[in-house]
């Protein structure tokens, strides 16, 4: 009897271990988001897909709420989380990180002509995505006193509202922001100002997240991690979203 309870044990880790389910939050292009056809795509998934080769592993993902991935990933609803998640000292309080995978900053984007070399914040609407660490920048940051705080579900429905003029600018990661302002529709839009990389918000770049209690997973992410920078299947793949 024993032996057979131990069977099917070992013969559910072997299937679990098969697949990694993976979190993300697919409105952020370049890094994820659904293609035409509804299907995953993206920077973080091209990456989780690789790392998943490596591992002889199946990539499954879920598609969100962005303020929702790290709690999801803490009562263990996943594996890991993938989305462009800055690496932070409250967030490694709660979950374990990989090794960085891409530095990260961020910028301002507003209408072409709305300020003179700077966003000047008071008084001003900026969007940010919720839970986001642009968020957190703009309301706890000193110099951002002043600034209304304008929360979205998705950064999506952010920009679309900067089209509308319903607010003044976005505060999004330079990646995205480069990626939005390549679409022949936004050219009356820009990047203002320098980027901004204070690590204390923003961290030392974007790491995958898994549970605590997963050092296993965490281990085999981070070794398939190195192997395809060694290959140079990291590189082509961040050739594929930027210039």
């Amino acid at each position: 009897m024993w032996r057979v309870l131990l069977l099917c044990c070992l013969s559910f880790q072997s299937v679990a271990a098969s697949r990694i389910q993976f979190a993300t939050e697919a409105s952020y292009p370049p890094f994820e988001y659904l293609d035409d056809a509804g299907q995953f795509a993206g920077l973080d998934i091209d990456l989780a897909n690789a790392l998943c080769r490596h591992l002889k592993a199946e990539c499954v993902f879920h598609n969100k709420a962005f303020d929702s991935l790290i709690p999801a990933l803490q009562f263990r609803n996943y594996d890991a989380v993938i989305a462009a998640l800055n690496v932070t000292e409250a967030r490694s309080a709660l979950v374990a990180f990989t090794d960085i995978y891409y530095d990260s900053s961020a910028v301002f984007v507003a209408k072409k002509g709305t300020y003179d070399g700077a966003v000047n914040v008071k008084n001003q609407a900026i969007g940010v995505q919720n839970g986001s660490q642009q968020q957190r920048y703009l309301v706890e940051e000193p110099s951002m006193q002043g600034v209304l705080t304008v929360p979205y579900a998705t950064y999506a429905k952010a920009f679309a509202d900067l089209r509308l003029g319903d607010i003044d600018a976005v505060l999004v990661d330079f990646a995205v922001a480069d990626a939005w302002l390549q679409a022949p529709t936004n050219s009356e839009f820009e990047i203002v100002g320098k980027k901004i990389t204070d690590v204390e918000y923003f961290g030392l770049g974007y790491g995958i997240a898994v549970n605590k209690s997963n050092k296993r997973l965490l281990r085999d992410l981070n070794k398939a991690l190195k192997q395809i920078k060694a290959t140079g299947e990291y590189d082509r793949i961040i050739m594929k979203y930027f210039r």
